[in-house]
């Protein structure tokens, strides 16, 4: 590779806490998402009204997003050149469950917009964007697993090709309360000599 790729910053949302840059940073005795996430926003400040509005896949993306780009120096890189690539298992499972209630029944048919608009997976890139004012690449997989190597590849790529200067990347999943958010910042210029490589990939991700 030409360019030497670094992690700036890195989080971990999973089982009631949150560790950035692998240091604990949030815990909670909650076990239902729902409560452990209104508080991690509190604990975060985040002043953001619209995460209310948002689906439970989308506020675990925004937070594990927050934490590493408020720990990030992104000040001198143009929105345009920011990417969002993130991975999934479920897709947006959770609220095409939701919204498919709302259709089953034809007598009581009362779909709605505001369910409807979550019911795809890179809903969360788009969040996390709108939040930010990204507007460098955007792309949402869904796997069965986490795939290191291609999101490697697949990143690397994007910084060889020219196209972007730093990116969030990382593993969102949410389904059914099971969930796991692993975000980090890639560029070229961190304090931290953090190596974007596979192996480095993996121990972030297999941090408890």
């Amino acid at each position: 590779m030409s360019k030497d790729l670094l992690i700036i910053a890195h989080s971990v949302v999973r089982s009631s806490s949150i560790l950035v840059n692998g240091e604990k940073d949030f815990t909670s005795s909650e076990q239902d998402f729902k409560t452990f996430i209104k508080e991690a926003y509190r604990n975060y400040d985040l002043k953001y009204p619209k995460f209310f509005k948002m689906d439970s896949l989308c506020k675990l993306a925004v937070i594990g997003a927050e934490i590493v780009i408020e720990n990030s120096d992104l000040a001198e890189i143009s929105n345009d050149r920011i990417g969002i690539v993130l991975m999934n298992r479920a897709s947006s499972l959770e609220t095409d469950r939701e919204h498919q209630h709302t259709i089953d029944d034809r007598e009581n048919y009362f779909p709605s917009p505001a369910t409807f608009v979550y019911t795809l997976a890179n809903i969360m890139a788009g969040e996390i964007a709108i939040r930010h004012e990204f507007q460098g690449e955007n792309m949402c997989f869904v796997l069965s697993e986490f795939d290191v190597d291609l999101m490697h590849q697949y990143v690397s790529n994007l910084f060889e090709s020219g196209k972007i200067d730093a990116c969030l990347c990382g593993w969102v999943d949410f389904d059914d309360s099971n969930y796991e958010s692993v975000q980090y910042i890639v560029g070229e210029n961190s304090s931290k000599n953090i190596t974007f490589d596979v192996c480095t990939t993996k121990e972030i991700y297999n941090v408890k």
